[in-house]
């Protein structure tokens, strides 16, 4: 199993937006005292706090099964054999998040989340494995697991770490149907 940490960079942004919010709480307490007003404003920064929380990636761990995310609330966990396919986007050379479009239960069949048509889990891998035919989906990239690779240490290698295990699963996959 190998283990990503996250970048010092990004949490250390993160650390010192959410120290400043908890200063600016702990300020409205002790100059205003505690009335309805100030805990309604009280929670709505404890709700965007919550937000920065979920922006935060401690580390990533991938071994040949899974990926881990582990961010300060929870942690994530993604099997390679549930992911149909992935998608790259780069936001920039050196910044890029892995979109994973995983099962999902539809009745007695598995879909695709972030497919919109019902289509099984194996046609969607079969589709995208064939490379000669132009591929025709209609794919909803708020629905699939985000891997943001770009917040740990070596990003590059985990990326390509993610695609070549998964490259291995989906040959499983298409050999048992």
């Amino acid at each position: 199993m190998k283990e990503y940490q996250g970048k010092s960079k990004a949490l250390m942004g993160l650390g010192i937006a959410i120290v400043v919010l908890g200063a600016i709480i702990l300020g409205i307490l002790i100059m205003v005292g505690l009335n309805w007003v100030t805990g309604l404003i009280i929670a709505f920064i404890t709700f965007i706090v919550s937000f920065l929380y979920k922006g935060m990636v401690l580390k990533i761990t991938v071994d040949s099964e899974k990926v881990q995310i582990y961010k300060p609330l929870g942690k994530k966990t993604i099997k390679f054999s549930n992911i149909a396919f992935c998608m790259v986007h780069g936001i920039d050379e050196t910044d890029s998040i892995i979109y994973a479009f995983v099962k999902k239960k539809i009745g007695n069949k598995t879909g695709v989340k972030g497919i919109k048509q019902n289509v099984t889990f194996e046609e969607v891998v079969k589709i995208i494995n064939k490379s000669s035919e132009n591929i025709d989906l209609d794919i909803n990239f708020n629905m699939a697991e985000r891997i943001t690779v770009s917040l740990v240490q070596n990003s590059e290698e985990l990326k390509n770490e993610i695609l070549t295990t998964l490259g291995g699963h989906q040959k499983r996959i298409l050999n048992n149907i």
